[in-house]
């Protein structure tokens, strides 16, 4: 989840009407949720109680990837999640006052703003082949990192269950406050860390340019990953491809990640609008061949 540009690419796309997606051929849908209620696990606050708790989507409570904390409803007395009309919204943005006291009062040297990450790590993981696609409304706010990602099961989001293994990472979409980029990216260890080795994550990205306003339509962002490489789409046209690399293991389960964290570490100097962010989802789907 950090940004470092390898490759980047324009395309020009024109809208296309909303649409359900014809599934991949061969391939049968396997995870769905079109958001018609909010299916959050009930088992919180603690980890613990969201593992054993019911629901589709575990949110997090914890440090977020910008100057934001990732909250939930206990103990933040707010939520950073709704449902209207079947569309899953998440907001960030600064912290409500009644709830600043229940986190630290800066993240990462500066004020304290929330965000929202939920994940299917309890209820749902898929290992390659599969497809995964969200159809999303991004933010047009400038500290607004939107996210939809897979990551390796054995990690987790928050502390690793086994920090000895290879990790595996699938960014569908990372979108960094801009409405016409948005950032692809694969990320992984090319060998297993050890009590007294950390291993390097590495990544490639590819940066994809259109000329639509991604921030005021609906797209649709998928990942087709299999045992060699991960293809990228957007509207259903393939924007990119990379073979997996050597070392890298892409064939273990992977969860699914919506998130949407305030503000970039690595722009130290930058001034962020006080203002509230918010992505919307329609879907998110998963399909896979069937089982042999």
């Amino acid at each position: 989840m950090t940004r470092m540009t390898s490759t980047f690419f324009a395309i020009t796309l024109c809208a296309l009407p909303a649409m359900v997606r014809a599934q991949p051929a061969g391939y049968n849908l396997v995870f769905q949720d079109e958001f018609d209620r909010l299916s959050l696990r009930s088992g919180g606050p603690t980890v613990e109680g969201f593992h054993k708790g019911q629901g589709v989507w575990t949110p997090e409570n914890e440090e977020g990837f910008g100057y934001e904390w990732f909250v939930t409803e206990n103990p933040a007395t707010f939520s950073p999640f709704s449902i209207d009309r079947s569309v899953l919204t998440i907001s960030a943005g600064p912290m409500p006052s009644a709830s600043v006291s229940v986190y630290p009062q800066e993240t990462r040297g500066k004020p304290t703003h929330f965000g929202g990450a939920i994940s299917t790590f309890d209820s749902f993981s898929i290992a390659p082949p599969f497809y995964v696609e969200a159809r999303m409304k991004l933010s047009d706010n400038p500290a607004a990192w939107a996210a939809f990602w897979t990551l390796g099961i054995d990690k987790g989001i928050g502390p690793p269950s086994n920090r000895y293994v290879k990790q595996w990472e699938d960014d569908v979409i990372e979108s960094f406050g801009s409405t016409e980029t948005y950032f692809a990216s694969i990320h992984w260890n090319n060998r297993e860390s050890s009590p007294s080795f950390t291993a390097p994550y590495l990544q490639r990205t590819v940066g994809i340019g259109t000329t639509l306003d991604l921030a005021h339509s609906f797209n649709r962002y998928g990942s087709m990953v299999t045992k060699t490489e991960t293809i990228w789409y957007f509207n259903d046209r393939e924007v990119a491809r990379m073979a997996h690399p050597l070392g890298s293991n892409a064939n273990q389960p992977q969860f699914i990640i919506l998130d949407l964290a305030y503000g970039f570490p690595w722009e130290k100097q930058a001034h962020y609008p006080e203002r509230t962010a918010s992505i919307a989802i329609d879907y998110v789907r998963v399909y896979a061949p069937p089982k042999q």
